[in-house]
């Protein structure tokens, strides 16, 4: 088979002496014995192949139609490549001989937006982690010692406690030019300005009755009267009783359709700035002590722990900014602290109403959210006590009321975004 494959190589070589374009149906052959033919046979120049290069037996097929001399040899130095080797021209003479690695180079990188551990984590992902410089590595505090097994940490070990997370001020990589360049690209892309947002929030205490429906339909269906249902659109549905996303042109707008309301009693109006992936908290109330867990010493003495529960009007959000879009992770919580009648008298009872929950919104959204009731019912017995039942005036009142969150959305612009 080999002869055949000399054979046809030579009556190739030959007629492409003579002709202008060649072609070549090469099987089974020996990458030094295709150079010879391609470079001095059918080229016509000077070869030098290296010892190491002609040890190198493993089979290649190699078929061209009608192709010119110089798209041959550029063919030949494109499969040369993908075995690792290189072909060289000095002069007029081609080396064939093994690619020469080039030396790692170190990349040092000063983020302008982003972290850089947040940076490190996605240069490890296309690059070996070992290449980085800025590692977050497992350190003991000092003066303690960790738990040790055969295999490693001793199981049950809290090592997130034991990582180092401290950031550093500069990303430090050393890796092939090759890989550096790819690094280059992808931080490029991605350390870009954060995208912020501006939520503006009103949480409000509605007084409804059972003709009025919901808060939430209360309060946009007074929104629509107060500036026109031309100008306000509805995002959901308008039949949702819960939750409902609207255009109404700001929060000014609804601001001024409810404040002659006597229904609606703002409880409190915070705004927050916060930029995407993080978290924004709003509280405004009381840290009340409650009784804990009982521990008990050495010599068999009780300790009464005593811990301290936040109340009042909490707020946090969560929004991931994607384009126009924006995701919104919503807790809000309205509580306060009564006395206990029944169980632990000693420890006082949290009441709460509170909402947990995520919405996607748009630039200038308004957004409200409801749901959460409380019906009181308060009867009343007047009259001298010692008059008989049916004499005396008896009267009950029932009040019905609802918490409404309403968050305005508005997206600012960093410098360097382009919104």
């Amino acid at each position: 088979m080999k002869a055949i494959c000399f054979a046809l190589m030579m009556l190739v070589s030959g007629w492409a002496a003579a002709a202008g374009p060649v072609s070549f149906s090469l099987y089974d052959v020996a990458l030094p014995d295709l150079v010879r033919v391609v470079l001095d046979d059918v080229a016509g120049a000077s070869v030098v192949v290296a010892p190491e290069v002609l040890e190198d037996r493993r089979p290649v097929s190699f078929v061209l139609k009608k192709a010119t001399t110089q798209s041959a040899v550029d063919h030949l130095a494109h499969l040369v490549k993908a075995r690792g080797l290189q072909l060289v021209k000095v002069g007029e003479v081609y080396h064939l001989e093994k690619q020469i690695e080039a030396e790692s180079d170190v990349l040092v990188y000063l983020p302008k937006y982003r972290s850089v551990s947040y940076l490190a984590d996605l240069v490890g992902g296309i690059i070996p982690r070992t290449s980085i410089a800025n590692q977050r590595t497992i350190q003991a505090p000092a003066g303690s010692t960790v738990p040790q097994t055969s295999q490693g940490v001793e199981t049950g070990t809290n090592v997130n406690s034991m990582i180092d997370k401290s950031d550093k001020d500069a990303l430090v990589i050393k890796a092939k030019p090759r890989e550096l360049d790819q690094v280059r690209r992808m931080l490029a892309e991605v350390d870009r300005p954060v995208p912020e947002m501006l939520v503006k929030a009103v949480v409000m205490e509605v007084q409804t009755g059972t003709v009025e429906g919901s808060a939430v339909n209360l309060l946009a269906n007074l929104v629509a009267k107060g500036i026109g249902s031309a100008s306000v659109s509805w995002k959901g549905g308008a039949n949702n009783d819960n939750a409902i996303t609207l255009k109404a042109g700001g929060i000014e707008a609804i601001w001024s359709a409810i404040s002659s309301d006597s229904r609606f009693k703002i409880v409190s109006a915070p705004q927050i700035r916060v930029k995407s992936g993080s978290s924004a908290k709003f509280s405004v109330g009381s840290d009340t002590p409650v009784l804990g867990s009982v521990n008990y010493q050495g010599n068999g003495q009780s300790v009464q722990s005593v811990e301290y529960k936040t109340s009042g009007v909490i707020l946090d959000l969560r929004p991931e900014i994607r384009g126009k879009l924006a995701e919104l992770k919503v807790f809000q919580q309205l509580s306060s602290f009564a006395k206990t009648e029944t169980g632990v008298n000693n420890s006082p009872t949290l009441l709460k109403r509170e909402l947990s929950t995520s919405v996607v919104v748009g630039q200038n959204d308004v957004v409200l959210l409801g749901g959460l009731d409380e019906e009181k019912s308060l009867e009343t017995d007047s009259g001298f006590f010692f008059m008989p039942s049916w004499l005396r005036s008896k009267g009950s009142d029932k009040t019905r009321s609802e918490i409404v969150l309403m968050l305005y959305v508005e997206r600012v612009q960093t410098p360097g975004e382009a919104i």
